[in-house]
């Protein structure tokens, strides 16, 4: 009979750690003449057009713009909810009460966009060609 044994841990490194965040934010240290240090952080948004991807034309997405008064977008898996509303403020120069994000199971990302009561979905998807 064969006895099991020990794996070596000599050899065994932890994984390192990749770091993923959503903003790239970049942190310099600036040593000025007076003795205290100044941290200056940097961030980068991305452009309009890169995260939003295309509107989602499913019969749920119907049924948001028309009972909800959402729209529904699938964006950039790295943009924020911040960059979301910026870039559908500045393409579509329209305003937005509420904006909730999902991340599938496949690793897409939904943004559901909900716009104020004096900015109607159904004539905006129409203004897209979302609706006929």
């Amino acid at each position: 009979m064969v006895t099991p044994t020990k794996p070596e841990l000599d050899n065994f490194k932890e994984p390192e750690l990749e770091k993923q965040s959503l903003k790239f934010v970049e942190a310099k240290k600036s040593s000025a003449s007076s003795s205290k240090e100044k941290i200056v952080t940097q961030t980068s948004s991305m452009d309009y057009q890169q995260v939003l991807k295309y509107p989602l034309v499913t019969e749920a997405a119907m049924h948001k713009i028309i009972e909800e008064n959402t729209l529904v977008f699938m964006v950039d898996v790295r943009a924020n909810k911040k960059d979301i509303r910026n870039a559908f403020e500045n393409m579509l120069k329209i305003k937005t009460k509420k904006i909730n994000t999902l991340i599938n199971y496949d690793g897409t990302k939904k943004a559901y966009i909900q716009l104020t009561s004096d900015n109607q979905a159904v004539t905006v998807a129409k203004k897209m060609k979302i609706l006929a």
